[in-house]
């Protein structure tokens, strides 16, 4: 519920600061750019696919698991040989 309630903030903030200060929403509306990066986006999912074997399931695996390490490295159960020199 939390993270709905801070997108629509995030958005309603960010459209309405912009359409209070005279701008134009539909120049946000930029499909070529959505085209640019999200084929940037699948053009590197697809050569990690090939390069180091990682599907979008084993991508997304490894988006959560940041969380892990940094909680881990805030409680300090981190080898230092893991964390080198810091």
């Amino acid at each position: 519920m939390n993270l709905i309630l801070g997108i629509v903030v995030v958005f309603g903030c960010v459209l309405g600061g912009f359409a209070v200060h005279g701008g134009q929403l539909a120049a946000l509306w930029q499909p070529s750019e959505l085209l640019i990066i999200g084929g940037a986006a699948i053009g590197a999912l697809i050569i990690a696919k090939i390069q180091f074997q990682a599907s979008p399931k084993r991508v997304a695996a490894g988006i959560g698991g940041l969380n892990d390490e940094r909680r881990a490295i805030q409680e300090g159960s981190l080898p230092r040989a893991v964390l080198g020199d810091v």
